[in-house]
């Protein structure tokens, strides 16, 4: 599961740094916000993994938090840009948000968005009983006009 987690990580230090030039926090566990949304943030979290054999599909969540809809709106276009059309290794092949809903207890709004990756697992050659070393994200570049 340690791997599973670096990967989490890594797509929260990514986006971090692709999103430095905004005023918006990143974070590998749901915000907490005592009354309102003070400041848009990104939360990143593992919601999915699928293993056939030594493939494994993962399935990244982005819980966008935002005062207003437009928030959330304008996070999920830049999450599509820095996931899909900058070479980043993350491997990213689909990514789609679900409703925007009000968040009673944030009195703000989140949108959450979903991210596919595939990826392969690495066998460990010395260690008995730890079959897998990591999992190694396949991606491909993307080219735009």
């Amino acid at each position: 599961m340690e791997q599973l987690l670096k990967i989490r990580h890594d797509a929260a230090e990514y986006l971090r740094e692709a999103l430095s030039d905004m005023d918006v926090a990143v974070t590998e566990d749901y915000p907490e916000h005592e009354r309102f949304v003070k400041k848009e943030c990104i939360a990143v979290g593992l919601d999915t993994a699928e293993l056939c054999g030594s493939q494994v599909r993962l399935t990244l969540r982005f819980d966008l938090l935002g005062q207003d809809g437009a928030d959330c709106r304008r996070l999920f276009d830049r999450l599509c840009e820095v996931l899909l059309y900058r070479k980043n290794g993350m491997g990213v092949s689909k990514i789609a948000c679900g409703e925007l809903r009000a968040d009673e207890t944030l009195s703000g709004t989140v949108l959450t968005a979903k991210a596919e990756l595939a990826g392969i697992l690495e066998e460990a050659e010395e260690e008995d009983g730890e079959p897998i070393s990591g999992v190694m994200i396949k991606s491909e570049e993307v080219e735009t006009a």
